[in-house]
């Protein structure tokens, strides 16, 4: 982590760099919040065993810390630390994100790290969808507190009542999931779940969202006295005068919901006849039959309202919306620099097939969408709607299809354009998150020097930056100069040119095959490259056939030779190259095999042990050996009947 850390007058006039042990603890917590909490954690680590750690470790205190079982580069922009850095820290509450490959390696670390508390957050890599049994999370005892388990044949028994949080997504539960006697738990979220035999919910649920099947029963939550969040369409006897924040739902027309205070709406008949007295958000994603937002609220509930998205909607009185900071809606008219808005709005979106002839100064973030939107209309009629825009208050501005644009906006941070047929100017000095989707080149020669993410799509743009950058995403282009530094660097379906130079902390390369001459990274994932850079900590690959006939006598696998640091290695293909034995580096931790793709057996030859070994393709296991065997493995069986799991 870099922070810039303030500079401190001494008694004797000089000035000179205080560092950060000598600040305020006050001015420290200010530092640590503007850093993500893994460059916090790293600083700790740093710091250890000096004094100030402890400083630190009272922040992390209060921080919720992401953990993924897999090995993390320090640097990347995830905000997330592994399994070796948590293991230096002092207990913390974390999250851990893992797939169903890696849950056993998963619960035995946790079973034996020190923390507070856990979150758990479990994938499916089922691509069939088929429900699979979960393992038994009782050995988290009641240090587990959020669970969410996606594609799974749920048994209740193996989950721990300290749970919180239950999210249950595209899962079975053969048998009654009875969960009154977990009275810990706030949240539940069960989406598109069956459940054979019903479900009970206890009355300290205060967030639920609840969809399922047609032919699913209904819940009754009349228990439910403590339900302040509902989201859905399938439960009874709500207590609507209780609710604060609803995805509509079966809303009783004349109703008071005196606490209310976000709304979405689909395709409701109308709220004008509900009493909503602390309404302040509302989202409308559908609404057939309405074309206005006054068909749906009257002007004292719009009156209310902070933040309205309605892009579908007209509006006839924008002077109803007096508080509205935020709107979104859909606009018949020519937008001008003194058209008449609410007072207090700030952020504007609108939906309209008419131009844009000036943006109103008290905007400071502005989207744009024509109505010209379908493939056919663009072909066969021109764009009319053009946008300008002259703005030395517009912060971030978004434009989606348009006949050509100006814009001249001095303090302009954050641009988003697609589809667009010319431009006359694009004067932002200090813009730094670029997104942009053109065939017509961007004029990066005018200088924009502040850029700090930049994403281009279909662009015929050289990229040449001094700067370094916090993300470059590059796609469909064709590149003749190539010189660019950033955190992130993502390439794909592009043609580079035969010299480039390419400094990231993680790069993806998207390619057929690409050369490593030229590129500095710490996390590389591509397809066939000749030589991994030897700085590479953790790589994702598709391995090449060795010039050899035979690799049978090599000790190295051409493209890792001299990647001493590798940790993490990931084989998308190519394993059908050896025919006997695959030499793992030594310093590789983790192994993956996602593509099997040989026939026969083949073995790992490792001088170190394996932390972990995973093989998501379906291999008889007999086909791989070992020279020594990894501490942890996870093989996917052979699964050619694709039935789901027997109950237990």
């Amino acid at each position: 982590m870099s922070a810039m850390v303030p500079m401190i007058a001494a008694t004797d006039t000089t000035v000179k760099p205080a560092s950060l042990p000598g600040l305020p603890i006050e001015v420290g917590r200010l530092i640590f919040s503007m850093a993500d909490v893994a460059s916090v954690c790293y600083l700790y680590i740093a710091y250890y065993p000096l004094p100030y750690a402890k400083e630190i470790a009272s922040y992390l205190d209060s921080c919720k810390v992401r953990v993924s079982p897999a090995v993390v580069v320090i640097g990347n922009l995830s905000d997330v630390i592994d399994f070796d850095t948590l293991a230096k820290l002092p207990p913390c509450d974390i999250k851990v994100r893992c797939s169903r490959s890696d849950i056993d390696y998963t619960l035995g670390y946790l079973a034996h790290m020190a923390y507070k508390s856990v979150a758990l957050d479990i994938d499916s890599f089922n691509i069939d969808m088929i429900p699979r049994h979960h393992p038994d999370f009782r050995c988290l005892g009641d240090r587990l507190t959020e669970l969410r388990l996606l594609s799974s044949a749920v048994e209740q028994e193996y989950i721990p009542t300290s749970v919180q949080s239950l999210i249950l997504s595209k899962c079975v539960c053969y048998d009654l999931l009875d969960l009154v006697h977990y009275t810990n738990l706030t949240e539940v979220n069960l989406d598109f779940t069956r459940f054979v035999a019903g479900v009970r919910l206890p009355p300290s649920v205060i967030d639920l969202r609840y969809y399922v099947k047609e032919d699913e029963p209904r819940l009754d939550v009349s228990n439910l006295v403590n339900l302040k969040i509902i989201d859905s369409y399938q439960v009874d006897n709500v207590r609507w005068s209780q609710i604060e924040r609803s995805s509509e739902g079966d809303i009783p027309t004349g109703v008071t919901m005196e606490h209310l205070r976000e709304l979405e709406v689909h395709n409701h008949a109308s709220f004008r006849t509900n009493r909503l007295p602390k309404l302040e958000e509302v989202f409308v994603w559908s609404s057939d039959w309405a074309e206005t937002v006054e068909e749906l609220f009257t002007s004292a509930q719009l009156a209310n309202l902070r933040d309205l998205n309605a892009s579908n909607l007209m509006i006839s009185n924008l002077g109803v919306l007096q508080n509205v900071t935020k709107l979104a809606f859909e606009l018949r008219e020519t937008l001008t620099e003194t058209f008449p808005l609410p007072p207090n709005l700030v952020d504007l979106s609108i939906f309209s097939p008419n131009p844009v002839e000036g943006i109103p100064p008290q905007i400071k973030h502005f989207s744009y969408e024509s109505q010209t939107h379908g493939r056919w209309e663009r072909e066969n009629y021109p764009f009319t709607s053009y946008v300008i825009t002259k703005s030395k208050t517009l912060l971030s501005l978004s434009i989606e299809i348009a006949s050509f644009v100006t814009i001249e906006c001095p303090n302009l941070t954050n641009l988003y354009m697609m589809e667009f047929t010319a431009f006359n100017c694009i004067a932002a000095p200090k813009l730094k998150d670029l997104h942009y989707l053109s065939k017509l080149p961007f004029p990066f020669e005018n200088g924009f020097d502040n850029l700090n993410e930049v994403m281009l799509f279909d662009v015929p743009s050289n990229m040449v930056f001094k700067q370094r950058m916090k993300q470059i995403s590059l796609s469909s282009m064709v590149l003749k100069c190539l010189s660019i530094s950033a955190d992130e660097v993502s390439l794909s379906a592009c043609v580079l040119p035969r010299e480039f130079k390419i400094d990231a902390t993680e790069l993806s390369v998207r390619l057929m095959s690409i050369s490593g001459q030229g590129i500095t990274c710490k996390e590389l994932r591509c397809e066939e490259i000749d030589q991994v850079p030897v700085m590479v900590e953790k790589v994702s690959l598709k391995l090449s056939k060795p010039m050899e006939s035979s690799v049978d006598d090599e000790s190295e696998v051409p493209e890792l030779k001299g990647c001493t640091k590798l940790r993490s290695l990931t084989i998308e293909g190519g394993l059908q190259y050896y025919q006997d034995t695959f030499p793992v580096p030594s310093s590789v931790k983790q192994l993956g095999v996602t593509v099997w793709g040989r026939r026969g057996t083949l073995k790992f030859d490792t001088t170190n042990q394996l932390e972990f070994f995973k093989l998501m393709d379906e291999v008889d296991q007999d086909q791989v050996q070992f020279s020594l065997q990894p501490a942890s493995i996870y093989m996917k069986k052979l699964d050619l009947g694709r039935h789901p799991p027997e109950r237990p």
